[in-house]
């Protein structure tokens, strides 16, 4: 069975539909693991709500796109396994959502770099000044 026959006619199951949407959402979680690795990131409330911040980030880049449902889920997923307040998480979306809106890269060939800017915002001063203003246990 190949690749197209997969594809092909009106089921549910269209990998070949997924294919873009998983590979970036695989290129994101790489880079900011990788990221992670280099330094430590604080506790592990504060890497998971830094993470939050890129799915919604994403989930706004890519609103009315597939794409935009599978961040959602992953900011669904990192809020409920997250230790912060629930106003920690509604400042980090507002922070993310205002920061993807606001930064405008210029691609050099006319492609679409919002990646970038979410995988930027990862490491944004103002984002660790509000994760970190909230410390679980402190």
């Amino acid at each position: 069975m190949g690749v197209n026959s997969l594809s092909a006619g009106s089921g549910f199951l269209q990998p070949a539909r997924y294919v873009p949407a998983l590979s970036m959402i695989l290129l994101v979680l790489m880079v900011v693991g990788a990221g992670a690795m280099d330094k430590p990131a604080g506790s592990a409330g504060q890497a998971s709500l830094r993470r939050f911040a890129v799915s919604s980030c994403l989930a706004e880049a890519y609103k009315g796109r597939d794409v935009a449902v599978d961040a959602l889920a992953a900011a669904g997923g990192y809020f409920e396994t997250g230790t912060m307040s629930g106003e920690r998480y509604v400042s980090v979306q507002e922070y993310a959502e205002k920061w993807v809106r606001e930064k405008k890269y210029q691609s050099k060939h006319g492609a679409n770099l919002s990646i970038m800017i979410c995988l930027d915002l990862y490491d944004d001063p103002g984002l660790l000044g509000i994760i970190k203003e909230e410390v679980p246990g402190q």
